[in-house]
């Protein structure tokens, strides 16, 4: 089961089982390549479900490198945000004389 398993990884570009991200991926390869005693391991079942369980597996492989390159990719705008906090703040005080319309009013906080 764990070659047929690699073959398909390897068909899908995934180098190898060791690339693997841990968590979810790699519990879905070793539940696949090392079954637990009464799974059906005969050939017939081994070849139609090593395709969809290596896809499943590169799909999961992929979406956590994307998790964590997202975490990645967040620190940097928390810093940016951060350094934005620290700076002061300046006060604007806006007097408007004569409007006689809300929809004035409006327009200025628009503009």
């Amino acid at each position: 089961r764990a070659a047929a398993i690699d073959a398909e990884l390897s068909r899908l570009g995934v180098a190898s089982p060791d690339a693997l991200a841990p968590g979810p991926p790699r519990k879905a390869y070793e539940t696949f390549a090392r079954p637990r005693e009464g799974e059906p391991c005969d050939d017939d079942y081994v070849r139609r479900k090593a395709p969809l369980m290596a896809q499943q597996v590169a799909f999961l492989h992929r979406h956590e490198q994307a998790r964590r390159n997202e975490l990645l990719r967040n620190v940097d705008d928390a810093t940016q945000a951060l350094e934005r906090a620290a700076r002061p703040r300046h006060n604007v005080t806006v007097v408007l004389d004569n409007l006689r319309s809300a929809e004035n009013v409006g327009s200025i906080f628009r503009t």
